[in-house]
């Protein structure tokens, strides 16, 4: 398959030399393509930031009209104030938690993310409240036995005691997220997070069941995660948890998209080369999941009581699928413009 709009297969481009492989495809110059269009796509996916940085480089910034190069030029400047505060409160973070056993979580994906907040998981998450409280944070919000939402310099953090989405649901056993734990530098960082399966499972189960759709960053840290996974624990996690079929129709859409770009296919391939996805492939970014992937998903968990806490989202996206998301998908980028104004 083809992708013929230009400023998709730049945003493709960039982002998948970043974050997993160089595409196959040959990439459009930055001269033909509609800035504004790329901008706001690249919002829409979680990748405004860093695609205003490619664009500032030396190697892009002279293929921009002096009228783009000085928006881009401003645009990332405020940005990049944001994005600055952030990496300074990870890096408290680790400095205030070390000797604690905790991880990051859905905050790195190999490029630099503007996230909503920064989610930690900790054995014990007290313990860690306490010693972040007494360097400087404050406590927002807290749900027993769930999670405490603390802020520091307006930078919110989500401290969980254990992975659920609301109602409870649980996608994996709490002692599978700690085995085997990585180490990453982000940033210049060294920073905790989930061993592969864990993560490959907690962004695929949030698309899944929280979200309802995947961003073209997440599609390609997943196709790096995929190299690594043990596919056995996959497989074992999911049929426990009531979501091995769902898992298994994603991963096989996963895997179309991963073809559509590399022109082969992706490194989980073989435990769903037999299976048939539930419609033909459109390549667009953010991907959201059809009515077909959330009804099925939502049966075969069993689920009752989490889609009418989330029923708005969850009636919006059954009944008018991708232009009701389009309304209610606010990026972080968006939410920094904003306040800007």
């Amino acid at each position: 398959m083809k992708i013929v709009d230009k400023e998709l297969n730049f945003l493709i481009w960039v982002l998948g030399k970043r974050i997993y492989y160089e595409p196959s495809m040959i990439r459009h110059e930055v001269a033909n393509l509609n800035i504004s269009r790329l901008l706001r796509l690249s919002l829409r996916n979680h990748a405004l930031y860093y695609i205003l940085s490619v664009l500032s480089s030396k190697e892009y910034a002279d293929e921009l009209s002096i009228n783009y190069r000085i928006l881009v030029y401003k645009i990332h400047k405020l940005i990049k104030m944001y994005y600055n505060r952030l990496i300074d409160i990870l890096d408290w973070i680790v400095k205030t938690l070390d000797g604690t056993e905790y991880l990051i979580i859905k905050t790195y994906l190999k490029y630099p993310k503007i996230p909503n907040d920064i989610d930690i998981i900790a054995r014990d998450s007290l313990s860690c409240c306490k010693k972040l409280l007494k360097n400087g944070a404050k406590l927002v919000h807290y749900k027993p036995n769930v999670e405490l939402v603390l802020a520091k310099d307006k930078i919110i953090i989500h401290l969980h005691k254990r992975i659920t989405w609301t109602g409870g649901m649980e996608i994996f056993d709490d002692n599978f997220l700690w085995k085997s734990e990585r180490e990453v530098y982000h940033e210049g960082i060294k920073i905790p997070v989930p061993n592969y399966e864990a993560d490959l499972l907690m962004h695929i189960g949030h698309s899944i069941f929280e979200n309802l759709f995947i961003d073209l960053p997440t599609i390609m840290y997943i196709f790096h995660l995929e190299r690594y996974v043990n596919i056995k624990d996959l497989l074992e996690q999911t049929k426990r948890y009531k979501w091995q079929k769902s898992f298994l129709l994603v991963v096989n859409l996963i895997d179309k998209v991963h073809s559509a770009i590399y022109s082969y296919p992706s490194p989980l391939y073989e435990i769903v080369k037999d299976m048939k996805s539930f419609n033909s492939l459109d390549i667009k970014f953010p991907l959201f999941l059809t009515k077909k992937y959330i009804i099925y998903a939502f049966i075969e968990k069993r689920i009752i009581a989490y889609p009418l806490v989330k029923i708005k989202d969850t009636i919006g996206a059954l009944l008018s699928s991708e232009s009701y998301r389009k309304i209610t998908f606010k990026p972080p980028e968006a939410k920094i413009l904003e306040e800007a104004k």
